[in-house]
């Protein structure tokens, strides 16, 4: 098992999902749902770097970028990088969001 990092970005956007589906909910258990979800999925990442998908970039700085749903949650995706003894979670989106241009792969 390799240590997991979220970036400062990503750590917000896991507090600003889980929000936005308690507040959607009208209930506080589908956001601590969510972030239970993410914990869960990143442990799996955790154990197996390179579960994800590989995403195609041309950027050096994401080279060995990788894509992983949410477990429970496939709309919602974990963008990271495994890094020798480190994964380095940049990013969790909403699949339907502009890709490219938040990812900077554009």
């Amino acid at each position: 098992m390799i240590d997991v990092e979220l970036s400062p970005r990503a750590r917000r956007e896991v507090r600003k999902i889980a929000a936005y589906l308690r507040r959607e909910s009208g209930s506080s258990a589908l956001g601590l749902r969510f972030a239970t979800s993410v914990s869960t999925t990143l442990s799996r990442v955790s154990e197996f770097p390179l579960t994800g998908k590989k995403v195609d970039t041309r950027q050096k700085s994401l080279f060995g970028l990788r894509a992983i749903p949410v477990n429970g949650f496939p709309n919602y995706i974990i963008y990271y990088v495994p890094s020798g003894p480190l994964v380095y979670v940049l990013r969790v989106l909403h699949g339907a969001r502009n890709l490219p241009r938040l990812l900077g792969l554009d």
